[in-house]
């Protein structure tokens, strides 16, 4: 009887379109994950700004359209639905906000882009991504590598008919652009059983003149810490060098506990596990018993130690540039970053 009467109150409010908005973000219509990012950005874009785009508008009402068999369970009429108009301004969709573009500010590299789902996906799982959401401005902003504006450079260009680059921008890649396609990176090779770096420069082969070059995983890991790419012909199908060859790895919790040959052919004695980076209860206990177990001495800040160490840390939101905000200097203690992925399946009693 209770849901009945918000039925029926809500459609005598039902005068404007924000009326309709709030309506679906009450919970009584079953919503998707994405449409209810839409829907509650709508909201923001409406109370913040007191504006609609016309993109967005047409997409609000094809969502409507799109949870009419809901609407009509729960007593709404569609078609008087359709007929509601905007209390807020509603304005023309710019080509401003339509078209990616990539920019500095402030000696930040900054990314606008419009809503595209798999862009995000791409972005959330690039290793070493650097860019952080500024919710309020609508952007992803990061510290200035030039390793950031590859990643931004690559994606826009993937998930985008096109995007724009400021003129600042274009003054820096002018000279590289003749290089397009064709990959520079440092990367160890193998050549009839002799082993040698592509592309090395010279300050690159003073700081490695005293590693031997070989396939051994201690090797990898420590060329790898030098920025050194393994070619695939070496790491082949072997989990460990596959391990001790990438700077920032992911891995599932339950391959990286079972294998204490990372850590042993590595050579490595210490990790920082800091608690807000970890997975909680059972993956943090069998984590932790895992490292106890080999002998690797773990500590919870960067600064508790001296020498070098690997960083493990969860999934969720972990890049260098991050840690490098919350740990200053002493993150130039990290020789490799492991990001502990859990697929473990979840039971439900």
């Amino acid at each position: 009887m209770f849901e009945v009467y918000v039925v029926l109150l809500y459609n005598i409010m039902m005068q404007k379109k924000e009326h309709l908005l709030h309506y679906m973000m009450k919970g009584y219509i079953h919503l998707s994950k994405k449409d209810y990012g839409f829907f509650n950005n709508l909201t923001y874009m409406v109370k913040e700004k007191d504006q609609v785009t016309s993109n967005q508008n047409k997409l609000f009402d094809k969502l409507i359209i799109k949870y009419q068999r809901q609407l009509r369970k729960t007593g709404h009429n569609i078609e008087e639905l359709q007929k509601l108009n905007w209390d807020a301004k509603l304005v023309d969709s710019s080509e401003h906000y339509l078209v990616p573009k990539i920019y500095l500010d402030n000696d930040e590299l900054c990314m606008r882009t419009p809503f595209n789902s798999k862009f995000i996906q791409s972005l959330q799982v690039t290793d070493d991504n650097t860019f952080i959401w500024n919710k309020d401005q609508k952007i992803y902003r990061s510290k200035f590598y030039t390793h950031a504006l590859r990643i931004a450079y690559d994606l826009c260009k993937k998930h985008f008919d096109r995007f724009e680059l400021s003129e600042e921008i274009q003054e820096l890649l002018k000279d590289v652009w003749v290089y397009e396609g064709v990959n520079l990176a440092p990367i160890l090779s193998v050549n009839e059983g002799k082993y040698y770096i592509k592309n090395i420069n010279e300050n690159l082969a003073e700081a490695v003149k005293d590693i031997e070059l070989n396939n051994d995983p201690y090797t990898l890991y420590q060329l790898s810490r030098y920025g050194v790419m393994i070619s695939d012909d070496i790491i082949k199908d072997d989990p460990v060098l596959r391990f001790a060859s990438n700077f920032s790895v992911k891995i599932d919790i339950d391959e990286f506990i079972s294998k204490p040959e990372f850590f042993k052919d590595l050579n490595i004695k210490q990790v920082c596990a800091p608690a807000r980076y970890l997975h909680r209860g059972v993956i943090k206990e069998d984590l932790l018993n895992f490292l106890r177990k080999n002998n690797i001495e773990i500590y919870s800040n960067l600064e508790d130690f001296e020498g070098e160490c690997v960083f493990i840390a969860g999934m969720s939101n972990t890049t260098l540039y991050n840690v490098e905000l919350s740990f200053g200097r002493a993150s130039k203690r990290i020789a490799k970053i492991v990001m502990l992925n859990n697929s473990r399946t979840i039971e439900v009693q």
